[in-house]
């Protein structure tokens, strides 16, 4: 698909897109504080062949949800930018592939960062892959596998398929997960109910607890202390 760029003046800061896009809003109705503006953008993208979407954002949470039906992708945006709005927010695809890029190329102006946080809601058959700098990340209702790097922030996984995840910082938790889950963490607690596959777990440090799993190995665990129940199978911690 052919990218499609834009430049738009609209009274509430509200644009809403059937393709694939760039927007870079100037809205008249937007918050200024101090160099800094916050604006709202909104689309919707056709996702009837797409298998996968991969999202890569930088500084802002997300919060994403499967829907039983749906055949598109819908992103609600909440952007904080300079007045030059340099961000990118965008969708595009290749093949049965579709990538959502959120990016904010501000920072630190007049004690302020930039951020967007995105509200996304996908067909819940959707293959999810992403790349998240820093924020908190909620995803829920996806019956596929998920793969996810994460820098900094807390997430939490619910109503899922199988998870595997590289996260730096912040608490996890997931619930519901099914299938295998895999995870390598540098800091912060991580916990993990009722997952129907073998739970992986590589920490240097934070507390594990894990609830329900068809079993379970610890395979590095830095710091610590390590709670397990109802494990169907082998239980291997170091």
């Amino acid at each position: 698909m052919k990218k499609s760029i834009l430049n738009l003046s609209v009274i509430l800061g509200f644009a809403v897109l059937s393709s694939g896009c760039i927007v870079h809003l100037k809205a008249d109705g937007a918050e200024f504080a101090g160099s800094s503006i916050k604006l709202k953008e909104s689309f919707e993208h056709d996702a009837s062949d797409i298998t996968t979407l991969f999202i890569d954002a930088r500084a802002g949470d997300m919060r994403i949800r499967g829907v039983e039906g749906q055949t598109t992708i819908n992103v609600d945006a909440r952007i904080r930018t300079n007045e030059s709005k340099s961000y990118e927010l965008s969708i595009v695809n290749k093949g049965s592939t579709a990538t959502l890029v959120a990016k904010n190329e501000t920072s630190n102006w007049s004690g302020k960062s930039g951020y967007i946080d995105l509200t996304v809601t996908v067909p819940a058959d959707i293959l999810l892959d992403i790349k998240d700098t820093s924020g908190d990340m909620l995803i829920s209702d996806v019956t596929t596998d998920i793969v996810i790097e994460d820098r900094s922030g807390d997430v939490r996984i619910k109503n899922t398929g199988g998870v595997k995840i590289d996260d730096r910082s912040g608490d996890l938790t997931i619930e519901n997960a099914n299938g295998d889950v895999t995870i390598d963490d540098r800091s912060g607690d991580i916990n993990v109910s009722d997952a129907s596959g073998d739970v992986v777990v590589s920490d240097r440090s934070g507390d594990i607890s894990v609830r329900g799993a068809n079993s379970l190995n610890v395979i590095d665990d830095g710091s610590g202390d390590v709670y397990h129940s109802d494990i169907a199978g082998a239980v291997i911690t170091k």
